[in-house]
């Protein structure tokens, strides 16, 4: 084996001997910046420190406490510290410098270096490499709009230890994402000992006096492999060949390459919409289909698209290798312009990626949001990060879970079970997930940032801090203020969607014409010739339509109005009922309502649980196992076709109230069964025919000769009222007055 093999692998051990003798107590992160352990206490004030050393001349370094080095316009100078701590030996450590344990020396995965603007590293002699990883389970992620140049070219400096000048020595793998590179080195431009190299992006150039680039294998296992993506290429004809128990990177002849530049191709991205890579030819129309899906590099643009694949996700911008290294297109954006739908197995997102609408005009009267509805046969699979900004996202899983994300400390491609960042702003999400035979399938959990104002939608049913569960397996994602007991199709009403209630049941497909808007002072909930159509996923019959009930703590409004203007519309399937009340309930004016169910068991037009007041209007109920049922029941006026598969009207009874719980206003009657008789059931007493069969079919109104007779004398009959305009009944002391309007002198 080579010189370079040795001195590496001594490097190694002497800096895992060594570890216990640096000062790393104080270290609160496994990193070293030129031989310095990084805390909390100094990463403020990181560049001053590096400055005052004199290995920074110009620029800053800045560490974010988590993950991310930036480098902004750097020209820094770093020959190594001494030569008896070798923890000198490179400018960035990425370490643990512990050997206790299994001998691991983990350092921060994904540790990643943005670069900004101009930089340029320089080191001579003592200094071994750039970037050091330790672990063969981190990666080093470079990416960024600037440049980076790295030269490590031994000087006529004496030292007693000559260390070897690599750009990058890892451990692990290493990742180019986005930016400019050069690494320019006396012995490798980079070494890599069982981790992959892959090219996401950028622009990458690696220099070195033995090699470009290499890796080390063993008889036991294969070598690792140069790993890039389709959408970036090599040299043509590149090869591993064996050197010195190190893997080198060849010509196809077998010549050792000593300069290696990874370049963009003209054709290639790695993009997959509906199953169709984006290629450089196809991004200004991907499907070539109705709708139009664009790619501009950056953005991911779905105007009026559908997308439909089988065994594919329907948007791809995610790859794990044949060795685990997980990478894909970072900070992409999707754009949503009109209505979008997509029905493959999901999409499948790498972290940052940003899903909008535009225009977003969804606090302007009577507008709605760019929308996606994504049916998934297996699931959406987002990556940590996900920002959904003034749009409207409704997902649903059939098979699996309907909304993943991963942690910042670990990838795991499972679809359930795993958390993620989910970022809200102004936006819809709701997401929800088939029903196995045994029960759900586990959603994932999400840890959710609102802070930027999410504060458009909240559902029914239990909530945390930022996240809503549906009874039904689904989820929507808001920031609500004072919530009040009262769901208009699931959605429970708050302070803070109460302004964009009609906004968020259109862009949910719940609400297609009129308006429902509530003021929660007056305790009223009007509709305005509305017309609400709710799909309740997974049949749970405890859900109603309008809902006055918080299933959660069993709250209601006592005294909620309903007022009916114009012709009004509800319709459900696998609901319970069309308005369900835990309070009393009245429904008023002279409006229409038609409820429409989906004939299935459990099921109710009108249901109280206390007493239910009708005033005026027209109401036809159908398809359902019972029309109108309540506690106590009084119509006072208007008309009433209840038409179920059981009863049409039940009304309650109790031992202090024997009698059924029904009260008809001055000229109601019910009409149909003409000879009608009460059975008791339980609680509740049924209309019966005179066969005492339950009577699934009841009407309530005013006869027909009645209605007439009284609309006559109405007319006949002359008004009269003071000469204030007060109304009175026809005068019996002497005075002027008005009769029908016209002064008349009563003596």
């Amino acid at each position: 084996m080579k010189t370079t093999t040795i001195l590496r692998r001594a490097c190694l051990s002497l800096l895992l001997l060594m570890g216990m003798a640096v000062n790393v107590s104080a270290a609160d992160y496994p990193l070293y910046v030129c031989g310095v352990p990084i805390t909390d206490a100094n990463r403020q004030n990181l560049s001053q420190m590096l400055t005052m050393m004199g290995y920074l001349k110009s620029g800053t370094v800045e560490f974010d406490g988590k993950r991310t080095i930036t480098l902004r316009n750097v020209q820094m100078e770093f020959h190594g510290t001494n030569v008896d701590n070798l923890l000198g030996a490179a400018v960035f450590v990425n370490a643990t410098m512990d050997p206790s344990g299994d001998g691991a020396l983990p350092g921060i995965d994904d540790l990643t270096f943005v670069v900004e603007g101009d930089n340029k590293i320089t080191g001579g002699t003592n200094a071994g490499a750039c970037v050091f990883l330790a672990n063969m389970s981190d990666r080093v992620v470079f990416k960024g709009s600037g440049k980076l140049d790295v030269s490590f070219l031994r000087t006529s400096t004496v030292s007693t230890v000559e260390s070897q000048n690599y750009g990058i020595e890892a451990m692990g793998n290493v990742s180019f994402l986005s930016g400019e590179y050069k690494f320019n080195c006396s012995d490798l431009g980079i070494f890599c000992n069982e981790g992959n190299i892959f090219f996401g992006g950028g622009d990458v150039t690696f220099m070195g006096g033995m090699a470009a680039v290499s890796y080390e294998g063993d008889e036991s296992t294969e070598p690792p492999v140069l790993s890039p993506f389709a959408k970036y290429n090599l040299i043509n004809a590149v090869q591993l060949v064996s050197e010195g128990g190190e893997e080198r990177l060849a010509d196809a002849s077998g010549n050792v390459l000593k300069s290696v530049r990874v370049i963009e191709q003209d054709n290639y991205i790695y993009l997959y919409v509906g199953g169709t890579q984006v290629t450089r030819q196809n991004k200004d129309d991907v499907l070539g289909d109705g709708g139009s899906v664009t790619f501009d590099g950056k953005t991911l643009t779905l105007t009026d698209a559908s997308i439909g694949t089988w065994n594919q996700y329907d948007v791809d911008a995610f790859s794990v290798d044949d060795y685990g290294t997980v990478n894909g297109m970072e900070n992409m954006q999707v754009k949503l312009v009109g209505e979008n739908t997509t029905s493959g197995d999901g999409w499948h997102l790498y972290r940052g990626t940003k899903i909008y609408g535009d225009p977003y005009i969804s606090k302007r009267p009577n507008a709605t949001m760019a929308s996606l509805k994504a049916v998934g046969r297996w699931s959406h699979q987002f990556i940590d990060n996900l920002t959904v900004s003034e749009c409207s996202l409704d997902l649903e899983s059939q098979l699996g879970s309907c909304l993943s994300g991963y942690t910042e400390d670990a990838f795991r491609v499972e679809a359930s079970g795993s958390e993620g960042i989910l970022h809200v702003n102004n936006a819809y999400v709701k997401a929800h997930c088939q029903r196995q035979q045994n029960g759900y399938y586990p959603m994932a959990k999400l840890v959710v940032d609102a802070s930027e104002g999410c504060d458009v939608l909240c559902p029914a049913g239990y909530s945390g801090d930022n996240v809503q569960y549906f009874w039904d397996g689904s989820v929507i994602i808001g920031n609500c203020g004072e919530t009040y007991p009262l769901s208009v199709c699931g959605i429970q009403l708050c302070e803070g969607n109460i302004p964009y209630l009609n906004e968020g049941l259109r862009s949910l497909l719940w609400l297609t014409e009129g308006s429902v808007s509530f003021d929660p002072d007056a305790k009223t909930l009007t509709l305005d010739d509305a017309n609400l159509n709710y799909s309740v996923y997974n049949g749970d019959k405890q859900v109603g339509v309008i809902m006055n009930l918080d299933k959660e703590d069993e709250s209601a409004i006592d005294g909620l109005n309903i007022v009916l203007n114009g012709d009004n519309h509800i319709s459900f399937t696998n609901a319970a009922c069309g308005i369900f009340s835990l309070g009393e309930m009245n429904i008023s004016n002279n409006g229409t309502l038609t409820i429409t169910g989906d004939d299935e068991d459990e099921t109710s037009g009108i249901r109280g649980d206390a007493k239910v007041t009708c005033t005026g209007g027209n109401y036809a109920v159908s398809y359902v196992m019972q029309g109108l049922n309540g506690d106590e029941v009084v119509i006072n006026s208007g008309n009433y076709d209840l038409n179920a598969s059981y009863a049409g009207l039940g009304v309650g009874r109790s031992d202090s109230h024997p009698m059924p719980q029904l009260t008809l206003g001055p000229g109601m009657t019910i009409t149909k069964p003409v000879a009608y008789y009460w059975r008791p059931n339980g609680a509740t007493y049924y209309i019966t025919d005179e066969d005492h069969n339950v009577a699934p079919h009841v009407v309530i109104g005013r006869p027909v000769a009645t209605q007439v007779t009284n609309a006559a004398a109405e007319q006949t009959a002359p008004t009269w009222s003071t000469l204030g305009g007060q109304r009175i009944g026809e005068p019996t002391h002497k005075g002027v007055y008005l009769k029908n309007g016209k002064k008349v002198v009563v003596k």
